[in-house]
């Protein structure tokens, strides 16, 4: 008789939970939650459009399991796209973050080399203008050694007018006094005055006339000439004999000077050759020194520009570096964005599937309970 009685249960209980599931009334998931779960899961299209799916599954087959196998696979794969997803970022950031690294640094790298560039630009900037200095200052101690020189080979062609033409008169002037004194030493024991011969006529007047003009050699003036020759011709022997000394005196005196003349001369042709040869190795020198200052600063122009060039191909690069580290950090911050986006809606997805699956987990259990205490009963 239990056994029977059991058999009635469970054929009741049957009857009773197959009329749940399949009556128009339970094909609507609405009858599994409150209006306000039911407010709260639909108030997103997604908790709508699965509510919706939920719906369809029972009207076609009013199996309440089927709907927590649906729910349950749909939470398997949207924790397991999830995991996925978390390793796809986890590895693009990652390369992204490196990336960033490696531009990073190779910026740094190139910031310092441009740096150092510069470095040895303004190195030789300052190079070039010291050479440029020097040329200027070596530029015009040459024209000053031209002017110079200049200056000496005048002053020694005047030097050697002016002892040429000084040497030339006091030559003249020897010969005069040897002239003068040749006629004179004529007139001893023949001129007029106390102590004169009675045998001897009064001289010439033509030698008057040859002793005048060897006298105004002498004293370029002939008014001197006309008195020493009337002197010599009216003097006594004692009187022509010291005329002739002060002569001969006059002569050593002019000779003298020629020599001294001479030295002169000899002195100035040294002082020239000297002087020429300090200025012609200093013309040397500086040249040699112009010469090589324009190779050093032909040699600095040409490094300053391949370094400028450079500086400026460095720069080029280092721009092309920064913009790829800005774009790759933009790239890096969409993906992120992106990611954390996509992750929050899955997270919210997963959510309403938990809760949706909390409500039928809950009916089940209820159900299960219900033909539990029936069969105690």
């Amino acid at each position: 008789m239990k056994v029977l009685n059991l058999l009635l249960i469970f054929a009741l209980l049957f009857i009773t939970i197959h009329s749940i599931e399949i009556s128009p009334a339970n094909h609507d998931f609405s009858s599994y939650a409150s209006v306000k779960e039911i407010t709260a899961l639909s108030s997103t299209s997604y908790g709508k459009s699965l509510i919706e799916t939920i719906n369809l599954t029972l009207k076609s087959n009013g199996n309440i399991d089927k709907v927590k196998k649906l729910l349950e696979d749909l939470l398997f794969e949207l924790t397991r796209d999830q995991s996925k997803a978390d390793t796809k970022y986890g590895l693009e950031d990652a390369r992204l973050e490196e990336k960033l690294k490696k531009l990073a640094k190779a910026i740094g790298k190139l910031t310092l080399k441009i740096l150092g560039l510069k470095n040895k630009a303004e190195d030789l900037e300052k190079l070039i203008e010291k050479v440029k200095k020097n040329l200027k200052q070596y530029n015009k101690q040459l024209l000053q050694n031209v002017k110079q020189k200049t200056q000496l080979i005048s002053l020694r062609e005047k030097d050697s007018e002016d002892s040429k033409k000084s040497m030339n008169e006091h030559m003249d002037i020897i010969n005069a006094i040897d002239k003068v004194v040749k006629q004179l030493e004529k007139l001893i024991g023949s001129i007029s005055g106390k102590g004169k011969p009675k045998e001897l006529k009064e001289i010439a007047a033509e030698k008057r006339d040859r002793l005048h003009k060897s006298f105004v050699e002498i004293t370029h003036n002939d008014e001197e000439a006309a008195m020493f020759v009337q002197m010599a011709t009216e003097a006594d022997q004692k009187a022509l004999s010291r005329l002739i000394s002060i002569l001969k005196k006059l002569r050593a005196s002019a000779e003298s000077s020629y020599n001294n003349d001479q030295a002169a001369e000899s002195k100035s042709k040294r002082t020239f050759k000297n002087l020429s040869s300090i200025i012609d190795a200093d013309v040397k020198k500086l040249n040699n020194m112009i010469t090589q200052q324009n190779r050093n600063l032909k040699k600095y122009e040409k490094n300053l520009r391949s370094i400028n060039n450079t500086i400026e191909s460095e720069k080029r690069l280092r721009k092309n570096k920064q913009t790829e580290h800005k774009l790759t950090k933009k790239e890096r911050a969409e993906k992120t964005e992106i990611y954390h986006k996509e992750k929050a809606q899955r997270e919210s997805e997963m959510e309403i599937v938990r809760k949706l699956l909390k409500i039928v987990k809950t009916r089940l259990s209820n159900m299960s309970k219900y033909l539990k205490d029936s069969t105690e009963s």
